[in-house]
């Protein structure tokens, strides 16, 4: 399903699309640097933390219905580059994706019960593939372990110029956070899991 229009789509991708491209490129040749504990690695962040904010923002409404850009207009507006900031109504979690051919979940935001998996309660979707993956969640319990990941919310309204520019990061690596429906009905991951809901 298309969820955004050709001209929605070419106006937002001008400047945050190549700023995007561009921290993922250096994500790919990156250096690599780990925190002191050894399980994540710490990345600098050149391109404009606003700017990649935007295209994760486009990413997010591409993926889900019409219906989640209706509900979250002012989200819509910052993709469309008609705010200069918004405060997302949910988390923006990132890692790294690891360059493995079963790495990679892209599924809309969606509700998970923890009845019969305590701890696994979770309302977010996710999108990752090599080498960059985020959630946004609303909910995100303790085994998918959120507080191992990094935090970007802030990107989003982060407007000076200097907390925009040279981030550093410290991200854990992993295949996925959230697996993908094919995965969670317990079937084998051979690849990125690609989740399309009618």
């Amino acid at each position: 399903m298309r969820t955004l229009c050709t001209p929605c789509n070419n106006e937002t991708g001008a400047t945050s699309a190549n700023a995007y491209v561009t921290f993922a490129r250096a994500l790919a040749v990156a250096p690599r640097l780990f925190d002191p504990s050894g399980d994540a690695r710490v990345v600098r962040v050149t391109p404009d933390t606003l700017q990649i904010a935007r295209q994760i923002a486009v990413m997010i409404l591409a993926v889900e219905d019409i219906a989640f850009a209706r509900l979250h207009d002012d989200l819509r507006r910052f993709a469309q580059g008609h705010l200069d900031s918004v405060i997302p109504p949910f988390r923006v979690l990132a890692f790294l994706v690891p360059n493995d051919a079963r790495s990679g979940t892209i599924v809309r935001a969606h509700a998970r019960l923890d009845t019969y998996a305590p701890g696994c309660g979770a309302m977010a979707g996710e999108i990752s593939l090599y080498p960059f993956g985020f959630v946004y969640a609303w909910e995100l319990q303790r085994s998918y372990r959120p507080n191992e990941l990094a935090d970007i919310t802030s990107w989003f309204s982060q407007t000076g110029k200097t907390e925009r520019q040279n981030t550093w990061l410290s991200l854990p690596v992993t295949l996925t956070v959230l697996d993908s429906l094919h995965c969670t009905l317990g079937n084998p991951r051979f690849g990125p899991q690609i989740d399309t809901i009618p």
